[in-house]
């Protein structure tokens, strides 16, 4: 990474969207660009500003990138930094999620999140999708 910048991300890609799938992405394209968000699948940073920040927070069940990215755009800017948000070759992730458990309980589990993230991210019973086992 040349000069100021400390990190980033990159922007989302499915390996099999469907409809909403791709309204979803093209939607979340735009607010991940201009807000400088990061996604769990795809999140770099210099060395020196990862241990800074003390890495990701453990104490968090969920949403652990996130987290990690509000921390990385506030370093950055306090040392005179960006962050660069990557666009040309998207890393694909998978829909897995989406096919065991449909994209209503994801929306719902991500509109909790919004709303009570604290809560949400720091206890289990909140966040099945990643821990009843399903597979």
């Amino acid at each position: 990474m040349a000069g100021n910048c400390m990190g980033g991300a990159g922007i989302l890609r499915f390996d099999k969207p469907d409809l909403f799938g791709k309204v979803l992405v093209a939607l979340s394209h735009p607010v991940i660009r201009i807000l400088k968000l990061t996604c769990g699948c795809f999140i770099f940073c210099r060395h020196d500003v990862f241990r800074a920040l003390g890495g990701f927070n453990q104490d968090l069940f969920a949403g652990e990138d996130a987290d990690f990215g509000w921390r990385l755009k506030r370093w950055a800017k306090a040392h005179a930094g960006h962050m660069a948000i990557l666009r040309a070759h998207p890393p694909i992730t998978s829909i897995c999620k989406v096919e065991l458990y449909g994209w209503k309980e994801l929306l719902v589990l991500i509109f909790r999140w919004l709303l009570l993230r604290q809560r949400t991210t720091r206890d289990k019973k909140y966040l099945k999708l990643f821990y009843d086992g399903r597979q």
